[in-house]
């Protein structure tokens, strides 16, 4: 047994089958299919909340928002606020380390505006010297590694 199907015999069918026509239901069929169904009722038309009487209507809606309303200030009495002081008091201590921060700021610029131009023309030299230094070495560790890497000496990893 092949894996493959015969080409001849796959022609040979698809001719056969081509050369079919149609096979036509009896005209019986529908009414016996139909028959054969189950009988359906008829389904109520939904109507919605246009279709209430209004003497329902307008009492279904204020209790609707007077019990939203008495829900939101539950909320807010028994979950936001003790969620707020809680909130409040983790994010104390926060709050006093970034006032240090910023008091320890202030106390450096209040020093760091008494200091002379020279020694912030110094620094500023500094600083670039630093970033100079630091592209330097850079390409020189980018240079070495293609100097060094097995592909460009013709070695396979």
């Amino acid at each position: 047994m092949t894996p493959e199907p015969d080409a001849r015999l796959e022609a040979a069918v698809r001719r056969a089958l081509e050369g079919l026509r149609p096979v036509p239901a009896p005209p019986t069929l529908v009414g016996r299919v139909m028959a054969a169904l189950p009988e359906t009722r008829p389904v109520a038309a939904v109507r919605g909340w246009p279709a209430w009487p209004v003497w329902i209507r307008w009492p279904a809606l204020a209790g609707l928002a007077g019990a939203a309303t008495t829900a939101g200030w539950a909320l807010t009495l028994y979950v936001l606020q003790p969620a707020a002081a809680q909130l409040g008091a983790t994010l104390k201590p926060l709050w006093a380390a970034g006032r240090a921060v910023l008091v320890m700021a202030e106390a450096m610029l209040t020093q760091a505006q008494s200091l002379p131009p020279l020694w912030w023309y110094s620094a500023v030299a500094l600083a670039g010297l630093a970033v100079a230094l630091t592209a330097l070495l850079g390409s020189c560790y980018v240079r070495l590694l293609q100097f060094t890497t097995p592909m460009e000496k013709g070695i396979s990893a």
